[in-house]
């Protein structure tokens, strides 16, 4: 193409161009940097409709975040009166709980107070009576109760000691206890040492070292005005040396060496 149809041609483009920008179009570009602008103007598209998207996104997360939320203060709010209620319910119950329970005290100790007057009473009942004790009439008697660990019967106390010794020794220790060795008086008596003495073998206060034969008991019974429970062949003096009487392991009388070592009974009377 020669220069001047070059100039020519650069000549009516600009011309149209002014004309196309006089007629408020859009002047058309032409080769490689039309199609430039082109791309630049969709990616600028992409990214704007992006953009639109990732905002209506977030609007949307915001509309139901705050959803969420409303519901869930909606929720804690009820919880919260509810508690409240509860709160309310319990410090009325624990009120009257208390009011309970203080009138529960004061009757209580009321009841206590009571009782402190009564243990007085009988305290001071049981100091005169204690005084009164030692000498209490029965039967036209004044009887004084048994020590401690010692059994009653009838008008009698007797001690069953856990020692052993002669005869000799056995009467001494009752005389050191204020009483004596035991003596049977009557079949009742009699049936009551042998109950508590069978089976063990125990001393009792008749002998006849003073005299061959001739049996006392220590208490100046007189042996022949009570009835007698020898085993049977009993008394026979086995070897001439058998001057004092026991209560066999069957709760009958027999006559052994006095230097035997056995166990004993005394008795002592609570009249």
């Amino acid at each position: 193409m020669s220069e001047q149809n070059l100039y020519e041609n650069s000549e009516y483009q600009l011309k149209e161009y002014k004309q196309r920008r006089t007629n408020g179009q859009k002047p058309v570009e032409d080769g490689a940097a039309g199609t430039s602008i082109a791309k630049k103007k969709k990616v600028q598209q992409i990214i704007f409709g992006l953009l639109v998207l990732s905002l209506l996104f977030s609007l949307l997360c915001l509309i139901i975040g705050t959803v969420k939320n409303s519901m869930i203060y909606s929720e804690m709010k009820e919880q919260q009166h509810k508690l409240m209620m509860e709160i309310s319910q319990f410090k009325s119950n624990d009120s009257a709980i208390y009011r309970e329970m203080k009138e529960l005290q004061d009757k209580l100790m009321m009841e206590i107070s009571q009782l402190k007057s009564n243990v007085s009473e009988v305290q001071r009942a049981q100091s005169i009576l204690a005084s009164k004790l030692p000498k209490l009439k029965m039967n036209n008697h004044f009887w004084t109760p048994c020590p401690k660990n010692w059994a009653r019967f009838n008008q009698s106390c007797y001690y069953f000691p856990s020692s052993s010794g002669n005869w000799h020794f056995a009467k001494q220790e009752c005389s050191m206890l204020g009483s004596h060795l035991l003596v049977i008086n009557n079949n009742a008596e009699q049936i009551f040492i042998k109950k508590l003495s069978v089976p063990k073998m125990y001393w009792i206060g008749l002998s006849d070292s003073a005299k061959e034969r001739h049996w006392q008991w220590e208490d100046g019974t007189e042996y022949d005005s009570t009835p007698h429970f020898w085993a049977s062949g009993e008394p026979n003096d086995a070897f001439n040396n058998e001057d004092c009487a026991h209560l066999d392991d069957k709760g009958q009388w027999n006559d052994i060496n006095c230097s035997t070592k056995l166990n004993w009974i005394c008795e002592k009377n609570s009249v």
